[in-house]
């Protein structure tokens, strides 16, 4: 997805498919609105460019040993998944989280998608 770093908005083209595509789901009754069901928040953290990565270097310099030429800028960053209740104020706790504990904003990036449960 082509999604920022701040709260994780897709490009609107993306977030139109996707409200498009669960608009048709509703109707179609595929699927069923539930309030107060968990989200799961997918956290993506890596370094920020121009941060030295040894891990990612590490792993750009063994590709070719392996077979596997012409790899470049190899980053190795974190996963991170949780879940929360869902509201409205989701995106900003996750971003909370994300700037005070989860990820060191001075030298890391970080971006979040929130799915419903």
């Amino acid at each position: 997805m082509n999604c920022h770093t701040e709260y994780r908005y897709c490009h609107p083209e993306v977030a139109r498919v996707v409200i498009l595509s669960a608009a048709k789901d509703l109707l179609h009754g595929s699927i069923t609105v539930v309030k107060g069901i968990n989200m799961k928040a997918k956290i993506y953290i890596t370094p920020k460019a121009g941060i030295l990565d040894p891990q990612g270097l590490t792993i750009e310099r063994s590709l070719p040993a392996l077979g596997f030429e012409g790899v470049t800028n190899v980053r190795v960053g974190k996963y991170i998944e949780l879940e929360l209740p869902d509201g409205d104020s989701a995106g900003k706790a996750v971003d909370e989280m994300c700037h005070q504990l989860l990820a060191n904003p001075i030298i890391e990036d970080f971006e979040f998608e929130l799915v419903p449960e």
